[in-house]
């Protein structure tokens, strides 16, 4: 064997070895976020008070129900209070003002809403100005529903999606999904651009997406860009999946209610050089 083929030989099986280092360190380093960063899924749920006018069932009272994850670990204090500001800023707790509310806390969250929504409540009562009907109107069959969810532990972020269905009387009642992408390690939150190699990728990547989406609930494919109306991507709401990224548009954004939310999937084939690959490891 020529000293050139001995090199050869020698290099190849040295490359191997460091190869192999890597790749277990990079397992390894997943499996020790995994083992360090663990969660518990809690809850809080509380009916209105003011359903004892009424004489009946708590059951059908109006109620605000709330799962949510409750981490223990590495970077846990940071990742709960992200949890806590989300659950409890949620678009939802909007007081019959017109006000935006905000619970100093998740446990607390039921009973401060429905404190301060009582108030204006109790005013009216004491006024005169809402008899029995009224009452079953705004007490009944009213509820918000949400959890949150962590979808994605990765060794570099953390997804949490945000579910809540709302009925406050009508016909049916609305529901969303929201997702939000946190590097825990640094603690801050993610937006697009921190997945993208150029802030100005957004533009291909809208392209991509009007040329190559998917979308994932076909068979009610929206008619909503068709004609005049110009595609666009809601790039504040994604996640990804196995396939590629997912952008979301929630009920009513590109069509009616009966045809719900849309799911656009990109694949991973169609984004190379514009992603990050190395966030998604």
């Amino acid at each position: 064997m020529s000293q050139k083929s001995k090199f050869l030989k020698y290099l190849f099986a040295l490359l191997m070895f460091f190869f192999f280092i890597a790749c277990k360190q990079k397992l390894s380093n997943v499996a020790e976020i995994e083992a360090k960063l663990s969660y518990t899924t809690d809850s809080v749920v509380a009916y209105d008070p003011h359903c004892k006018l009424l004489n009946t069932d708590k059951e059908q009272c109006s109620y605000i129900k709330m799962r949510y994850p409750k981490f223990a670990g590495s970077n846990s204090e940071f990742l709960n209070k992200e949890v806590s500001k989300l659950v409890c800023s949620a678009p939802y707790l909007i007081q019959q003002n017109g006000k935006q509310f905000s619970a100093t806390s998740i446990t607390n969250l039921p009973q401060e809403f429905f404190a301060q929504r009582n108030g204006d409540l109790n005013e009216q009562i004491k006024k005169g100005e809402l008899d029995k009907e009224s009452l079953d109107q705004i007490l009944l069959n009213w509820f918000v529903d949400g959890q949150v969810n962590a979808d994605t532990i990765l060794n570099k972020f953390i997804t949490l999606s945000f579910y809540q269905y709302t009925f406050q009387g009508g016909t049916h009642g609305s529901y969303f999904t929201e997702y939000h992408h946190i590097d825990y390690r640094n603690q801050k939150p993610l937006s697009l651009s921190d997945f993208l190699k150029n802030t100005s990728d957004t533009i291909t990547l809208k392209k991509i997406a009007k040329e190559n989406g998917v979308w994932l609930n076909a068979e009610n494919k929206p008619s909503f860009f068709e004609g005049e109306k110009k595609f666009y991507i809601n790039y504040n709401n994604f996640y990804f999946n196995t396939q590629g990224i997912v952008f979301k548009y929630q009920v009513y954004e590109i069509g009616a209610f009966a045809e719900g939310s849309f799911d656009l999937l990109i694949p991973f084939s169609k984004l190379n050089g514009i992603l990050k690959t190395e966030m998604l490891e």
